[in-house]
């Protein structure tokens, strides 16, 4: 169709081809990403169809009786509307203003502006105006200003169709401008996440320290950018005795990352005071509740203490998954008898500890619940079960057998992205 040619004047065409021309028109926008080519495209195609000339105001922003020009078809170069504001034309009083706040249609076949008006300036040639207000919450916030140097060339007839189609469009441009803010918050927060992430892998251990008389390696992989999983081997100062922990924090991303951190600060604190686990724990409940977070984050966790010279593991358990000890190539049942609840929950709760004896050749797993809850492509989880099987068929060494062990849930996974923080400790003796 010649978009030379009016699609409101039924005269120039018939109804088959102003159809079409409006199909076109409404697929080519439904195409576009970026507002400001939205509006410069859909300015190119009407050219001609309304009047030779569009420009826009609006009174975002700004307070009665201030306008301000947006766009002008005559520019050069037209600027981002949304980045640019500071830098274009605004006007306080005539035309410009009186549309702006009127809220009405406003046509003139033959205009006539005062000489201090500071439109007539703008529209020194003009003769035609077609002024479309543009609501938005039941105001309007923009007007739509079609200009002719020929008088008479507002299509009166067409007047309510232009009056609804600009509303759909800036409806679109609307829309495709709360997308593009949308995408650039979601992508400011990917940084922001992904800067957390880094900041919470630095809390975790980088190379684990060695500990006499134990083997002891880690994998940790995060379901987002910052989880909630932790895990630490901690010396216990001039003591021959080393803290093993390994927690997990309820939730994911940014909240549960704070958790983490906290709780790390705690169970140091606790490693320096040189508490045993059961103490440990009581003490970093207690700080814990006493601080009650108000998204009703918990933590369930691990606290070992490790004895090279009599190689006895003394632990306590708060709400965590019981440990899986491998021995002679057989699984055997790891006392959780004085398990807790989850730190974070209760105030004043005691926590007991039970001891484990580690013989040469015993291998012992840590794990958090993203391990055995790790659900397939159907839905089933891994589960204890599932993991002693996978642990069962581990023997080579502790530097291997870590990725093994996350390999197998992965395969359980089906190949699919973890829905929860994974973190596996091995530990050979």
């Amino acid at each position: 169709m010649d978009v030379s040619s009016s699609v409101f004047d039924s005269s120039n065409e018939s109804w088959e081809e102003r159809l079409a021309f409006v199909t076109r028109l409404m697929t080519e926008m439904s195409q576009k990403t970026d507002v400001e080519e939205m509006v410069r495209w859909y300015a190119r195609q009407l050219q001609g169809q309304v009047l030779e000339r569009y420009l826009s105001i609006t009174r975002r922003g700004v307070e009665e009786p201030w306008v301000i020009l947006a766009r002008d078809s005559s520019w050069a170069k037209q600027p981002d509307v949304w980045r640019d504001r500071d830098s274009l034309p605004r006007f306080d009083r005539g035309l410009f203003s009186d549309v702006a706040y009127s809220g009405e249609v406003f046509i003139s076949q033959d205009l006539k502006l005062d000489p201090d008006d500071p439109a007539a300036e703008v529209l020194s040639d003009v003769r035609s105006v077609l002024a479309v207000p543009i609501f938005d919450g039941g105001e309007s916030l923009n007007v739509s200003i079609n200009v002719d140097h020929r008088p008479n060339r507002v299509p009166l007839h067409a007047v309510p169709y232009i009056v609804w189609m600009t509303n759909l469009f800036a409806r679109a441009t609307h829309n495709l401008n709360l997308a593009r803010r949308l995408d650039e918050a979601h992508r400011e927060l990917d940084r922001e996440m992904e800067l957390i992430g880094a900041i919470q892998r630095d809390l975790q251990p980088g190379a684990l320290p060695e500990v006499p008389g134990l083997e002891v390696r880690a994998f940790y992989e995060p379901a987002t950018q910052a989880g909630g999983d932790y895990y630490d081997v901690i010396p216990f100062g001039d003591e021959e005795r080393w803290g093993i922990v390994i927690a997990d924090v309820s939730g994911h991303g940014a909240p549960a990352a704070v958790e983490m951190a906290m709780l790390r600060t705690l169970v140091h604190e606790a490693a320096h005071r040189r508490l045993a686990p059961g103490k440990a724990m009581r003490f970093v409940n207690s700080r814990m509740t006493e601080r009650r977070n108000t998204h009703g984050a918990f933590v369930t966790a691990f606290l070992g203490s490790w004895d090279p010279e009599t190689a006895r593991l003394d632990y306590a358990i708060a709400g965590h998954p019981r440990p899986v000890l491998r021995r002679d190539g057989e699984l055997v049942t790891v006392d959780d008898d004085a398990s807790g609840p989850p730190l974070g929950v209760l105030p004043g709760v005691e926590y007991g500890q039970n001891a484990v004896w580690l013989k040469p050749g015993d291998r012992l797993i840590l794990y958090t619940d993203g391990v055995t809850e790790a659900a397939s492509p159907t839905g089933a989880m891994l589960g204890e079960e599932g993991l002693h099987e996978i642990v069962l068929g581990c023997d080579c060494p502790a530097s291997e057998a870590k990725y093994q062990i996350a390999n197998g849930v992965e395969q359980h996974r089906g190949g699919r992205p973890p829905g929860d923080d994974v973190t596996i400790m091995v530990l050979d003796r």
